[in-house]
């Protein structure tokens, strides 16, 4: 919900009204600026974990939730990281997002702002050595002074203060006599730009008179595929990358009417520029780049980046030394970015008066009008924080933060993309922002897993993105995406062997969760858009890509000599084939075995098919048997205490069995085969000895995915999708080892363990160095990649991190519905979601286990209460319509090992408020 509120509560000091020469917006109150309580808890229970720790060495966590960044970076010695390139840097930065746009909100005062319709493009890529700063702050202009609010280009003595929050950043800069607060924020929904609300307070007794400056650059940077990126290569990479705006002319034109100055880029007379609607890898079409003033009458436009900063230092442009006249920027060679975009509004204070002001940045189609809401012309401010979707009921104040962060982070990496008409959640991190390409299915998957819980509609189109990467010449799913409708196997892998496991099961989960079996009907084009489905499928339905999906897996991945699904070019881990080297790897592709995708495959199509059946019974049928086929193939390769992880070949063409029981522990295979219950009673406690002794017990921020042999310690990792799939095996059986591991992998965990690592404090990449490794805690990184040059918002660690904690409280798909099993004796614990809400009422020796679901599923839902061992179902005399409509009696099995609650759609989705049209259904336990 959004509110009109002001940027900050302020003391009423001087009631003198605004003077009749500015044109800004004020308000008639005196100064203070709320610094937060860092230990606000939420009920007086709360203990005091998300407070004084778990910021690690830059900042603390501050009640929103929200990180407020304190240290001084270029003094913090543990602020310095070096990337690929070896340099030393200090800057660390945040994510704002909407369903739109990214942006990354940096602690030196820099915001940069990332589109992806036709291509992942910076719009105002920082890049000091091309004299293009990226932009997001205010100069001040009072006589001879100018200063900048930039952190980084700050006066001597001013006093500051910087906040990450949801969807915002916001900063304070308090210099003889002013304070200007900036909050930056992405707003909600599907905008292409970014909000800023700026205040300039005079804190002295006297009238004063005023220029601010609005800084913001244009750089466009298209980030087009580039297979290795690490140091040279990604310096060469950038230029090559810059070389692309040589084929324009810029230049930059002023509307006073609508306040709008914006840059646009018209293309050079060439003979071989693609039609707009063609597949390119190249954006021969870039946005119009705008800064619109919507608070706040301009003075003055500058646009001419070489005029205003001439050769003056940054932190005193002689544009804003220099009282002057502007310019707007015509038909200069685009090469180089020469444009920036500058308003100046000239304010008058008087004594201890406020002036507040607007800023729009974005970017638009050339010619389409910016599209700019009113009310965002309007005095009041809205509430920045973005609803998170996700809150976590009971346990630790800092899990509780954490819920909300990562459903934030997940929903606030989405993008717009022309070319397949959708949303999608970008995977990020190195591969989408150094490499220029991203994916892969299996983690868009992965990602449609939360999502169908917090954002239905989200999910949706995650799943239905997958399917479009569908090639119809050949049925594969493609390994990833760059450009405009370019699929692309990233030279390695032409024949990954998980991907169609993963489409079917994040197809599951969001049918179990929704009950959206029209999704089934939905329409869904193949790759290329236009061409003819695959015979195989049958038709361009969901259930034909599933269907596909199912006979790509058996007919084309198929399975080896030993009854296992081959490999192909690899399974999850992508580098798998590459154990014996380039050589052992043209022999593998042919023929090598996963025992991972065997294990996955033996869980996620019993899980498909149950919910596939009611649409096609005889696919339901066949994906059963084979997954029992799975099973039992798995079952024959057990060691006695783990499973192996694959089947390849060395140089010599001889097959190898890596992770057999005289080797060591892959986890890989592990958490699959625990969730298809492959091993016996017996087998499944060794499993989960050897797990938690050799992989999860000696790391404190999650298990490793190998174990840290002597040689191996770099390879044994910390991978959040592999980690989070250990929580749910876990949750099956042993919620207490599911509850340390939602603990272990936090990123209050983190910051515990390497609180000078500042890529898991707040965001993270999607795989760490372990706790034996030389540099435990921080990315992992390879010559082709290198994950340290850009080492957060990879959304597989916020992902893997809610899944964990629905998992971890108890509920997981069936496939016909929901699955619940809540264990009594780890505490109290729930979840409430766009959709549902799942709590456990622990009353001494009875358990009551509430489940709300709300009225807006698109189908109806049956939920399984599963009774824990050592306790049975009891006799329910208390109501059950705290929250909402009863959905009736609890249906028993005839063994008493289940109750069965049945919950179906309502009233339509847009007359409901935040707290009607939920129906409530409640199961007691008592201890036997």
């Amino acid at each position: 919900m959004k509110r009109p509120i002001a940027l900050c509560p302020l003391l009423v000091v001087c009631c003198e009204g605004p003077s009749p020469a500015t044109d800004a917006s004020f308000v008639e109150d005196g100064p203070a600026y709320p610094q937060g309580d860092p230990c606000q808890r939420e009920s007086p229970g709360d203990d005091t974990d998300a407070c004084g720790r778990g910021g690690g060495a830059f900042g603390r966590w501050i009640a929103g939730p929200a990180y407020e960044y304190t240290s001084d970076q270029a003094r913090l010695r543990e602020a310095a990281w070096t990337d690929s390139r070896g340099t030393d840097r200090r800057d660390h930065w945040h994510q704002l997002g909407n369903d739109r746009v990214l942006a990354t909100a940096s602690n030196d005062g820099v915001i940069q702002l990332l589109g992806q319709e036709r291509g992942a493009t910076w719009y105002n890529r920082l890049d000091p050595d091309g004299d293009n700063h990226g932009g997001g702050w205010s100069y001040l202009r009072e006589g001879a002074s100018v200063w900048a609010t930039a952190y980084a280009l700050r006066p001597e003595g001013a006093r500051t203060r910087r906040v990450f929050g949801l969807g915002y950043v916001e900063s304070m800069t308090e210099h003889q006599g002013l304070r200007v607060v900036r909050r930056t924020r992405a707003p909600e929904g599907d905008y292409p730009g970014l909000v800023t609300d700026i205040e300039v307070t005079n804190l002295r007794g006297v009238p004063r008179s005023i220029e601010h400056y609005e800084y913001w650059d244009v750089n466009r940077h298209q980030l087009v595929f580039q297979p290795v990126r690490t140091a040279g290569f990604g310096a060469n990479g950038d230029r090559a990358r810059d070389a692309l705006n040589a084929r324009f002319t810029q230049s930059v034109r002023w509307d006073a009417s609508s306040q709008v100055l914006r840059s646009t880029m018209t293309h050079l007379p060439m003979d071989n520029t693609p039609p707009e609607d063609a597949i390119a890898a190249e954006d021969h079409y870039p946005r119009d780049v705008f800064l619109a003033s919507l608070v706040g009458r301009v003075s003055e436009v500058y646009t001419d980046q070489a005029r205003f900063f001439g050769r003056g230092p940054l932190a005193r442009p002689p544009g804003a030394v220099e009282l002057r006249a502007g310019e707007l920027l015509t038909n200069a060679p685009a090469r180089g970015q020469p444009a920036c975009l500058v308003q100046r509004t000239d304010l008058r204070l008087g004594p201890f008066e406020r002036a507040r002001l607007r800023v729009l940045y974005g970017y638009v189609r050339v010619g389409a009008d910016p599209e700019i809401p009113a009310r965002w012309r309007g005095p009041e401010v809205e509430e920045s924080a973005q609803d998170a979707g996700f809150t976590l009921l009971g346990r630790s104040a800092y899990l509780r933060r954490e819920g909300r962060w990562h459903s934030y982070y997940l929903r606030s990496a989405s993008a717009w993309v022309d070319y397949y008409q959708t949303h999608v959640i970008a995977q990020g991190g190195a591969y989408l922002f150094s490499h220029g390409f991203d994916g892969a299915p299996r983690d868009q998957a992965l990602f449609s897993m939360p999502l169908s819980w917090i954002d239905p509609a989200r999910a949706r189109e995650l799943l239905t993105f997958v399917m479009e990467m569908t090639r119809a010449e050949t049925g594969a799913i493609a390994y990833s995406y760059h450009g405009h409708g370019v699929l692309e196997n990233a030279q390695i892998h032409t024949a990954p062997s998980d991907l169609d496991l993963y489409l079917l099961l994040g197809l599951a989960e969001y049918l179990s969760v929704t009950g959206d079996r029209a999704f089934l009907e939905a329409r869904v084009p193949f790759h290329p858009r236009g061409a003819a489905p695959p015979a195989s499928a049958g038709g361009d339905r969901v259930l034909d890509h599933a269907r596909l999906a199912f006979r790509h897996l058996v007919d084309t991945v198929g399975l080896g000599e030993h009854g296992l699904v081959r490999v192909g070019t690899g399974d999850w881990n992508d580098g798998i084939t590459l154990v014996y080297g380039p050589a052992g790897r043209e022999r593998t592709v042919p023929v090598g075995e996963s025992h991972a995708n065997t294990a996955m495959g033996a869980f996620v199509l019993p899980l498909a098919a149950a919910a596939l059946e009611s649409s096609d019974g005889a696919l339901a049928a066949a994906m059963r048997a084979y997954g029992e086929r799975l099973r039992d193939a798995l079952r024959r390769s057990w060691s006695g205490r783990w499973y192996p992880r694959a089947w390849l070949r060395d140089e010599t063409n001889a097959p190898r069995l890596v992770g057999a029981d005289d080797g060591f522990l892959w986890l890989e295979t592990q958490p699959w085969a625990l969730l298809a219950d492959a091993p016996d009673r017996e087998g499944r406690e060794a499993l989960l000895g050897a797990i938690t002794s050799r992989l999860d017990d000696p790391s404190p921020i999650g298990a490793m995915i190998q174990e840290p042999v002597p040689g191996n310690e770099e390879i044994a990792q910390v991978w959040p999708a592999v980690t989070g799939i250990l929580t749910w095996a876990y949750a099956r059986g042993r919620p207490d080892l599911a509850w340390r591991a939602v603990e272990r992998n936090s990123l209050f965990a983190r910051a515990e363990a390497y609180p000078a690592v500042w890529s898991g404090i707040w965001s993270g990449p999607d795989g760490v160095h372990g706790a034996r490794a030389q540099r435990p805690g921080l990315p992992w990184s390879s010559v082709a990649t290198p994950m340290i040059d850009f080492p957060v918002m990879n959304s597989n660690l916020h992902a893997m991190a809610l899944l964990g904690m629905l998992r971890a409280v108890g509920v997981e798909p069936s496939g016909d519905g929901l699955r619940v099993r809540v264990s009594p004796s780890s505490g109290p614990a729930g979840f409430e979601t766009r959709l549902w809400r799942v709590e456990a009422r622990r009353d001494g020796a009875r358990t009551r286990v509430v489940v709300h679901g709300r009225r807006t599923l698109r189908g109806p839902v049956a939920v399984t209460v599963v009774v824990p061992e050592g306790y049975r179902l009891a006799e329910d005399t208390s109501p059950c319509s705290d929250f909402g409509e009863a959905v009736g009696a609890a249906e028993v099995s005839p063994d008493g090992a289940t109750a069965r609650l049945r919950f179906s759609p309502g009233t339509a989705p847009e007359t409901l408020g935040p707290r009607e049209g939920w129906a409530v259904g409640c199961v007691t336990l008592a201890m036997r």
